[in-house]
């Protein structure tokens, strides 16, 4: 018999609480303030003052630990899940009724995460064109360079539980191999194919909805591969 929870819900059915973006992103921020005040601790330690750079160093530091956290237990939540286990923790946390879809855009959920992401990642960047004093503090330049590079790498992972959720509640993409029940990874595929490529390689798109869901993240792509990571190049090797 399979053991229960302690709501009568079995162990083997019961959702897990970091399955939902929500719980995940809490947890990163909760763990990208820690990060933060480190990186402020070491900043004292170091200079036996806080100066006023560093509080954009902590932010950096918020912003890459919080997306290494999200990345770490979205993929150790989804990935390690069977095709049918998959599905079900998927459906389960889907946002339903129009209110639960306000809620999760405005937690940043879904594609409105890797939305987010991009812009603080512009704003990574933006900050030495503003402040080129900064470019001298190499603690801060390693967070900026670690805040787009992980801020890439969330918009993947978030796309691919995106069009996870998608697929399994809607249908709309046709991946090659029949009989074949999908994994995450097979999303992640998908997800590093739009990103890289701007383009889905062998996974058909077979409704609408699927197409429009490609077209944001195609476009949330080339913003970061042309425009936001040009930037940054730009900005810490031309700007010195």
């Amino acid at each position: 018999m399979t053991a229960a929870a302690g709501d009568g819900e079995p162990v083997a059915t019961r959702v897990p609480r970091l399955a939902f973006d929500v719980a995940r992103l809490g947890l990163a921020c909760v763990l990208g303030v820690v990060w933060a005040l480190i990186s402020a601790v070491i900043i004292v330690a170091v200079r036996h003052e806080f100066p006023p750079q560093g509080f954009v160093t902590c932010t950096f530091a918020f912003s890459a630990g919080s997306s290494f956290v999200y990345l770490v237990h979205t993929l150790s939540q989804f990935g390690r899940l069977d095709p049918q286990r998959l599905r079900t923790v998927l459906l389960a946390t889907n946002p339903e009724g129009r209110f639960g879809r306000i809620g999760a855009i405005i937690s940043g959920t879904g594609p409105t995460i890797a939305v987010q992401w991009s812009m603080i990642a512009i704003a990574a960047v933006l900050v030495f064109t503003l402040w080129p004093g900064l470019l001298a503090e190499p603690m801060t330049v390693i967070f900026s360079i670690l805040v787009v590079a992980a801020s890439w790498a969330v918009t993947i992972v978030a796309y691919a539980v995106h069009y996870a959720r998608f697929d399994v509640a809607l249908g709309g993409f046709a991946f090659p191999g029949k009989g074949h029940d999908r994994l995450f990874s097979d999303y992640v595929y998908l997800a590093v194919q739009v990103q890289t490529t701007f383009s889905t390689s062998d996974v058909s798109l077979e409704t609408p909805g699927a197409r429009r869901l490609v077209t944001g993240h195609t476009l949330v792509s080339f913003a970061f591969n042309t425009v936001i990571i040009a930037m940054l190049i730009s900005v810490l090797f031309l700007g010195r």
